[in-house]
């Protein structure tokens, strides 16, 4: 069972931080970007641990809910890292 958390947890973050690349590609504004992060995290929490654990679904929505906040800052830290890019440097 614990392996099965470790999974979901593992499986949340990169998840929701795939769908979020996916949408800011989109022509919605980039400023809501973290809301929604967290916003598909949880519904991310929600069918992971819907449909591959229901014994700990609320466990799961937590973990996606911080999973979607954690794919915020993994955006961040991939841009800063590999790229060099800081939001400070986009709108000068």
């Amino acid at each position: 069972m614990n392996e099965l958390i470790a999974t979901t947890s593992l499986m949340t973050p990169v998840l929701t931080w795939a769908i979020t690349q996916a949408i800011s590609k989109t022509p919605l504004n980039n400023r809501w970007l973290p809301l929604l992060s967290l916003l598909i995290g949880l519904l991310t929490g929600l069918f992971v641990g819907y449909f591959v654990d229901p014994a700990h679904l609320m466990l799961n929505v937590t973990l996606g809910a911080f999973g979607g906040a954690n794919a915020t800052w993994l955006d961040q830290f991939v841009k800063q890292t590999f790229k060099g890019e800081t939001d400070e440097q986009k709108f000068k």
